[in-house]
């Protein structure tokens, strides 16, 4: 069986995501001629919100995603007058 676990964290930098599990993991040849959209796809968000995307797999060892955003790109949090506001507007 392959577990699974994710980790969110904020920090001063901003935040990261951090999935890891215990399966097969890739090989660094098949990592480098995967035609998968997935980690494409994390990677230009990733590059859209100046964050980073760090992937270790070892073969039989699992794999480690990590992604971390900067705080530039998060949103703040709301005011009391900013949720009455939408209230008010439904």
């Amino acid at each position: 069986p392959c577990n699974v676990t994710m980790d969110l964290r904020g920090h001063k930098r901003g935040a990261t995501l951090r999935i890891t599990d215990t399966g097969n993991g890739m090989s660094p040849a098949r990592r480098k001629t995967a035609q998968g959209l997935g980690l494409r796809n994390m990677q230009e968000r990733m590059d859209q919100l100046n964050g980073s995307l760090r992937l270790r797999s070892k073969r039989g060892g699992g794999t480690v995603i990590e992604a971390s955003v900067p705080f530039s790109h998060m949103l703040p949090p709301e005011s009391a007058n900013t949720r009455s506001q939408k209230m008010a507007a439904q």
